[in-house]
């Protein structure tokens, strides 16, 4: 794959990730809302897919790369929060800031997205080099396992008896660990065949499928994997790994990459403004929640939050470019309002 249909294809699973997201956060229909339920674990993959890339031969010094990674990442969600408490959408205390800007947690806003990109951002350094290390695929594979499983034993142990704790070792160690396999596991993809991409595939569905019927002989019903999100267990891994590399294998192939040129324009657009979407869709959700009650149907939500994002994601980019070229005189400034208010 040279480099340029490779940025489209990216671009391309961008598109699918961020609007699998925004459609989750307007309450779609129970088989949706299962359907989509790879969107996180997509965007994780192309991160790590992204840093091998592009990133990992850029940045020379660490200080440096972590410094960029805040700007991109962290900075615009500060940006964004300060907009909806200083207009009421939040409602203010010092316990909801607090949180909200640690990206501990929002309430009705998921800034856990943006805490796991950042987090595994700033060890794509050590998953790189870890990666490297690891050689022969053989052994990639016993590193996956092997963590997972110590994964699964802290699963096992009790929770800590101070909430305050508890809701740390939450955030920040049990919740990060499976990501950071996933973005490892990207860290890894480009060097893996179409051929060992497909039998990935397939052990992700026979493993999903098999967790499916378990729980349905004993429970009489098919249980959605949303309820092994929090933290992430193997039946909801498994189902997100599936369709995450089913809709890589489909979209990359010959025939719908030929498809994908036709909206090479709007692709571009929206896979390179994924964050800046992600964040203007809380706005524009808690407004139009606000204004309906919630009783509009999911697809005018949806259209209506999507559409308005992308708009003020346009207008903001053009605004960037003609009031940076004209009034901020240094490169490197208005490299930095690019990196804030791009992306």
């Amino acid at each position: 794959m040279d480099s340029k249909s490779r940025n489209i294809d990216i671009d391309f699973l961008k598109c699918i990730g961020i609007t699998c997201i925004v459609l989750a956060h307007v309450s779609p229909p129970v088989e949706l809302f299962q359907l989509r339920n790879f969107d996180v674990p997509l965007m994780v993959i192309i991160s790590g897919l992204s840093y091998a890339a592009f990133s990992s031969a850029r940045y020379i010094s660490y200080r440096r790369y972590v410094f960029d990674r805040f700007v991109r990442l962290v900075v615009p969600t500060w940006i964004l929060l300060i907009i909806m408490y200083s207009s009421g959408i939040l409602s203010f205390s010092l316990f909801n800031v607090f949180c909200s800007f640690t990206l501990i947690g929002c309430a009705g806003m998921a800034l856990w997205i943006i805490r796991i990109l950042f987090i595994g951002a700033i060890l794509s350094p050590l998953l790189y080099s870890l990666n490297a290390k690891a050689g022969k695929e053989i052994y990639f594979y016993s590193i996956l396992f092997v963590a997972y499983l110590f994964y699964s034993m802290l699963l096992l142990v009790p929770d800590p008896a101070n909430r305050y704790i508890d809701k740390m070792y939450d955030v920040f160690i049990l919740y990060n660990i499976p990501y950071l396999l996933i973005y490892l596991y990207g860290i890894r993809f480009a060097h893996f065949s179409r051929g060992t991409l497909k039998i990935h595939c397939a052990i992700a569905l026979i493993c999903f499928a098999g967790f499916g019927i378990y729980f349905y002989l004993q429970t009489g019903t098919f249980i959605p994997t949303q309820f092994f999100k929090y933290p992430p267990r193997i039946y909801w891994i498994s189902y997100a790994v599936f369709a995450a590399l089913a809709i890589y294998l489909l979209a990359t192939s010959e025939k719908y990459r030929l498809e994908k040129l036709k909206y090479n324009a709007m692709i571009r657009f929206i896979g390179s403004s994924t964050l800046w979407i992600y964040l203007w869709h809380w706005l524009f959700l808690k407004i139009w929640q606000k204004r309906t009650g919630g009783e509009a149907h999911f697809l005018i939500t949806f259209l209506f939050v999507f559409s308005a994002s992308l708009i003020v994601v346009y207008i903001q980019r053009k605004a960037l470019h003609f009031l940076s070229e004209r009034y901020v005189r240094r490169k490197e400034w208005r490299a930095y309002l690019k990196r804030v208010f791009t992306g």
